[in-house]
């Protein structure tokens, strides 16, 4: 019978997977920030685009980082793979990080630092990850965050935020290049860099869809 400490932490690892995620930052995005919450926002799509082009990067980058390492994962789980430095626990901190960063209220100031906390917790917990993978991987997180705040501060990416995703494209196309170099493995980090272009391409036609739909909604002016 499992304990009530690995429900807990087999709870939280649910929101570093996309069962979760995926969900969370479409809805984000489609709606502008307003589903369920009704809190206060400053761009609404634009900063839920900007984290769903970061955490698409941020699989990529935890790739080429372990193609980097080798680490591989304990024998015990079974699982083939790299362990060094954790992916979900780095794809967790820049995701709810930033979503930290663009909401002020207090409760989510409780929530979202618990959820990236009980997500390396049932990390190690569970034996997917031991602390060095899972506090690198929170520092690596933390450094994408800074770095991804310093781009995104760029005029010409302040005019044109749906622009950053281009920027990516190119880095994550030669991370992936150094991962099949080191590893061979193309099938996960090739699906996610399909998954940035195409919603790169999605988010600067984004806008016209929304205004012609607009426009076909508004009622027809009489003359």
């Amino acid at each position: 019978m499992e304990t009530s400490l690995s429900l807990l932490a087999k709870g939280f690892l649910l929101f570093s997977h996309g069962v979760v995620l995926v969900p969370l930052l479409l809805m984000g995005f489609f709606t502008k920030g307003n589903f369920l919450l009704n809190f206060p926002f400053k761009r609404g799509s634009v900063d839920w685009g900007n984290v769903i082009v970061l955490v698409l990067f941020t699989m990529i980058f935890n790739g080429f980082l372990k193609s980097i390492f080798l680490v591989p994962l304990n024998p015990a789980l079974g699982i083939q793979g790299y362990a060094f430095p954790s992916g979900h626990m780095q794809v967790t901190t820049v995701c709810y990080g930033l979503l930290l960063q663009m909401y002020s209220h207090t409760y989510l100031r409780i929530i979202l630092p618990l959820i990236i906390g009980g997500v390396g917790f049932g990390l190690i917990h569970e034996g997917y990850h031991n602390f060095t993978d899972v506090g690198c991987a929170l520092l690596f997180g933390v450094a994408s965050l800074f770095a991804f705040a310093k781009v995104s501060s760029l005029s010409a990416i302040r005019h044109a935020p749906h622009q950053i995703g281009f920027i990516l494209i190119p880095i994550t196309g030669f991370m992936i290049l150094g991962v099949i170099l080191r590893t061979g493995i193309f099938a996960h980090v090739g699906k996610v860099w399909l998954g940035l272009i195409s919603f790169s391409f999605f988010w600067q036609l984004f806008p016209r869809i929304v205004k012609n739909k607009k426009n076909q909604d508004s009622p027809e002016k009489i003359p």
